[in-house]
C-alpha cells in the first residue's frame, strides 16, 4: 500500500513538473518575441468569466469527443463501455499538453483501450481514425470558413506560399533525393547478405500480416457509413464550441475581429501545434496563433499573444480532469473486464 502510494506521488510530481515546463516554454517564447506591455493591457481587459466559459465549453468538447470515439469503436464491433471511452479521452487530452506535439496523448489512448478488449488492433486503429478524422475536419473547417474570409486583411496581407519557401524547396529537393538514394543503396546491402535477408522476410510477412489487419480494420468504416457521418458531425461540433469559447475570451480583451478570423485561424494553428516539435506544442502553437491574428488578422501583437496564452490555459484546465483519471485509475478496466493479456500500470505506464 505504501509502494502503490510512493508510485502514485511520484506519478503527480511528474506530471506537475511538465505542466511547468510546458507554461515555461510557452511564456519563454513569448516573453522573448513579443511586447509585454501590450500582454498585460489585453490581460487587463479580459473577462475572467469568458476564460471560464471557454474552458467549460472546451471540457463539454471533450466529452463529446470520448462520445465520438464510442461510436467509432462500435464500428469495429470493440466493446468498450461510453465512460470508459470518455475518461481515457481526457486523460490523452491531458497528456497532449505535456508529451510531444499536441497528439502525444493518443499513444497512451491506444495502450489503455487495448487494455479493455481483445481486439487490440481494432482499438488501436479507432485512435487512428479518430485522430485523423479531428484533423481533417479542422483543415475543412479552416477552408470552409475561407470562403467568408477577405483576399487580404486589413495590412494587406494574405495566405499563401512565400516566394522564400518556394525557393528552399528547389533548392534543397536535389540534397533530399539523394538521401533517399543513399537509403535505399543501404537497405539494398543489408537484404544481399543470407540472414540479413532471412531476418527481413520474417520482417515483412510479419509487417504484411499487420498490414492486413489494418487495412480490414479500416474498411469496415467503409460498410458504416453512418458511424462516420455521426462522427464527423460531433467533431464539427465539438471544434466550434472550442472556437467559439476563445471567441468569447477575444472578444473580452477588445479584440475586433469577426468569427470567422477564428475559424479560419485556430483551426490552423491547431494543425501545426500536431507537429512533434516541442512538447504540447508549446510555441509552435503560441507562435502560429499569434502571428495569424497579428499580421493577417491585423491586431496588435500584445493582444494576440494575450490570446494565445490564454489558450495554453484553456486546453492546461480543460484537461484537468485527465489528472483525476489517472490517479484513481479511472482509464483501467475494472475486475469483471480484466482479460489474461491485461498488464497493471504500476508496473509499466501507470
Amino acid at each position: 500500500m505504501i509502494e502503490n502510494k510512493t508510485k502514485k506521488s511520484r506519478h503527480i510530481g511528474w506530471i506537475i513538473r511538465l505542466c511547468i515546463a510546458v507554461g515555461a516554454v510557452g511564456l519563454f517564447v513569448l516573453w522573448v518575441v513579443h511586447h509585454w506591455e501590450g500582454v498585460a493591457d489585453a490581460f487587463r481587459r479580459l473577462d475572467f468569466l469568458s476564460l471560464a466559459a471557454a474552458i467549460l465549453l472546451f471540457m463539454l468538447a471533450g466529452v463529446l469527443i470520448g462520445v465520438r470515439w464510442y461510436f467509432l469503436l462500435r464500428a469495429q464491433k470493440t466493446q468498450v463501455s461510453l465512460g470508459a471511452c470518455i475518461r481515457i479521452t481526457f486523460l490523452g487530452m491531458f497528456y497532449n499538453n505535456v508529451l510531444v506535439g499536441s497528439v502525444g496523448g493518443d499513444f497512451l489512448r491506444m495502450w489503455y483501450v487495448a487494455q479493455h478488449t481483445l481486439r487490440r488492433l481494432e482499438a488501436v486503429t479507432s485512435v487512428l481514425v479518430d485522430r485523423i478524422l479531428g484533423l481533417g475536419v479542422l483543415v475543412l473547417i479552416a477552408l470552409g470558413s475561407w470562403h467568408y474570409f477577405p483576399e487580404q486583411s486589413e495590412n494587406g496581407v494574405s495566405l499563401e506560399i512565400s516566394p522564400q519557401l518556394r525557393m528552399a524547396f528547389f533548392r534543397f529537393w536535389p540534397l533530399g533525393i539523394l538521401v533517399l538514394g543513399f537509403v535505399c543503396l543501404g537497405l539494398t546491402g543489408l537484404i544481399v547478405w543470407p540472414r540479413t535477408r532471412q531476418r527481413a522476410r520474417q520482417i515483412v510477412s510479419h509487417f504484411i500480416l499487420r498490414i492486413r489487419r489494418f487495412r480490414a480494420a479500416l474498411i469496415v468504416y467503409a460498410h458504416h457509413p453512418g458511424y462516420v457521418f455521426l462522427a464527423s458531425g460531433l467533431t464539427v461540433f465539438c471544434q466550434s464550441l472550442s472556437i467559439v469559447g476563445m471567441f468569447l475570451v477575444g472578444s473580452s480583451m477588445g479584440i475586433d475581429l469577426a468569427i470567422r478570423y477564428y475559424f479560419v485561424f485556430l483551426p490552423i494553428s491547431w494543425v501545426l501545434g500536431a507537429i512533434p516539435i516541442s512538447i504540447g506544442g508549446a510555441g509552435v502553437l503560441e507562435g502560429g496563433l499569434v502571428w495569424l491574428f497579428a499580421h493577417v488578422g491585423g491586431i496588435d501583437t500584445g493582444s494576440a499573444a494575450a490570446l494565445a496564452i490564454c489558450q495554453r490555459f484553456v486546453l492546461l484546465l480543460g484537461s484537468l480532469p485527465g489528472i483525476g483519471v489517472h490517479i484513481t485509475g479511472g482509464h483501467l478496466p475494472n475486475a469483471s473486464e480484466r482479460q489474461e493479456f491485461f498488464v497493471d500500470s504500476d508496473d509499466n505506464l501507470g
